[in-house]
């Protein structure tokens, strides 16, 4: 038996696992909306914990973050490694606990219907989930073509890009259609437990074969030592910009937020959010630290994404390669399930239920939403075909399109003389303005240094305060919901 057949049956039993896991969820789930999209609001703490950061933990963080060390520095763990493991727990800590005691009390299934029904307006229930289904859409991509990349390079190409891309996508197709969230969160814990474990295990043998964390050093600081200084497209300031532009994304990511709705108790959801940032460096300093190695061992790499696929190759016995890309391969598919099932809620109960089929069943609500889930991915996954740029850029911009919602969540949630007019008119100004820069040639993306992301978010801010204080509130809003002890 070749070697890489071995590698194959690796990385398929491991995905064969997540799988079972993930079908044994269609045993117990219920056929209606609230069970099949959040599980009946009753994770504890390890599954609620392993879910929302496995649902993060993406192809964005296996070779995406080494990747971009390899290319550009230590500045992209500074940012996701450091930064943002704190900077979203405070921010979650602000806007989680509030929004699960709304959600348990109203039993809202969406963010959408949530801030729909507090200001009395189906428009910005439609809005929120088609803004939210546009930026999630990438992100989705990105996930599909991570697979395609790993399967590919893993293969030395015998299976090609187009076939691993498509492979990944039916496996999670699979589990998410027939699971729903229960499915998605039992896999995420064993997807979760593994990405970590494969990731800090490639570290010891990679380090090990260069010669020792000494001998690493020593030809980094030879070799690379650029890697340890900002260069120019990493100033301080785009460091702060993506750092607080990633922590304000996750917030509205529609994947996470959700999880604000499914702990048993606000002291699970809090309890999570404290244990964060130690789950954020146990998973970035690994690939911080093969893609600085890589940078000084194999310079040059066409596609810095694949440094990680490389430096296993160079390292690693041919089995425990298969392993770490098993461990990566976890790592996309719980991210892309969990996208999968916020996409199929967002579509069904916010857009098919509220406007086409307002009198569907819950039986109807539940078969559309898993045909949908069927529809987006197979969208997705031809857009992945083409693949329109690296894996860190395109997570980063749909981050900052996510980011542009929060402070609007936030002041929605904490500040009661915020209006319809504002929060409409703020949304629509900020997201337009973030689209205009990122998608129009020629628009500038970057304004006193800062990335278009953080001005944008600055002006949803500044519009929602300015316009409440000058508008009233409309017959339709319901500020009891907010306001009231939830």
């Amino acid at each position: 038996m070749s070697e890489q057949t071995i590698q194959l049956i690796i990385v398929f039993t491991f995905m064969s696992v997540a799988l079972l896991i993930g079908l044994r969820g269609y045993r117990i789930t219920r056929k209606e909306p609230e069970d099949y999209f959040l599980a009946d609001r009753s994770f504890g703490t390890l599954v609620l914990l392993l879910t929302m950061f496995a649902s993060l933990m993406s192809a964005f963080t296996f070779f995406g973050g080494a990747g971009q060390v390899y290319s550009s520095g230590m500045e992209w763990f500074i940012v996701m490694g450091i930064m943002d493991g704190f900077l979203v727990a405070v921010f979650w800590y602000l806007i989680g606990s509030k929004q699960w005691k709304l959600g348990k009390k109203y039993h809202y299934i969406t963010l959408g219907e949530m801030l729909g029904e507090r200001f009395g307006s189906p428009f910005l229930r439609g809005a929120i989930s088609i803004i939210s289904l546009f930026w999630l859409f990438p992100y989705l991509m990105l996930q599909q073509m991570g697979g395609g990349y790993a399967l590919s390079g893993l293969t030395g190409g015998a299976i090609s890009y187009p076939v691993g891309a498509g492979i990944i996508t039916l496996f999670i197709l699979t589990y998410v259609v027939l699971g729903g969230m229960r499915g998605v969160a039992w896999t995420d814990v064993f997807q979760g437990i593994l990405m970590i474990a494969c990731i800090w295990i490639a570290l010891v043998f990679i380090g090990r074969g260069i010669g020792g964390p000494e001998v690493a050093a020593t030809k980094v600081l030879a070799e690379a030592k650029s890697i340890f200084t900002l260069g120019d497209s990493w100033t301080p300031q785009m460091i702060w910009s993506a750092s607080v532009s990633v922590a304000l994304g996750v917030i509205c990511f529609p994947q996470i937020n959700q999880r604000f709705f499914v702990g048993k108790s606000e002291k699970i959801l809090q309890r999570s959010f404290i244990i964060w940032p130690l789950l954020c460096l146990l998973l970035f300093l690994p690939p911080f630290l093969i893609g600085a190695w890589g940078r000084a061992i194999v310079p040059g790499l066409a596609n810095p994404d694949t440094v990680l696929s490389v430096m296993l190759g160079m390292y690693t016995p041919f089995w425990f390669s298969a392993l770490v890309i098993s461990g990566a391969m976890a790592a996309m598919m719980s991210s892309a399930d969990s996208m999968l099932l916020s996409a199929s809620s967002y579509l069904t109960h916010d857009i098919y239920k509220k406007f086409l089929n307002p009198r569907a069943s819950n039986k109807r609500e539940n078969f559309m939403g898993r045909l949908i889930v069927a529809i987006f991915a197979i969208f997705s996954y031809l857009a992945s075909l083409l693949q329109p740029g690296t894996l860190v850029e395109i997570g980063l911009i749909a981050f900052g399109g996510f980011a542009q919602i929060t402070p609007l969540l936030f002041l929605s949630l904490y500040w009661k003389k915020t209006t319809t007019y504002a929060i409409i008119i703020s949304l629509f100004a900020s997201e337009s303005f973030y689209m205009i820069s990122k998608f129009v040639p020629g628009v500038p993306d970057k304004y006193f240094g800062l990335d278009s992301s953080i001005i944008g978010v600055a002006l949803a801010a500044c519009l929602t305060i300015i316009i409440s204080s000058f508008s009233t509130h409309s017959r339709t809003e319901r500020l009891e919901l907010f306001t009231h002890d939830t």
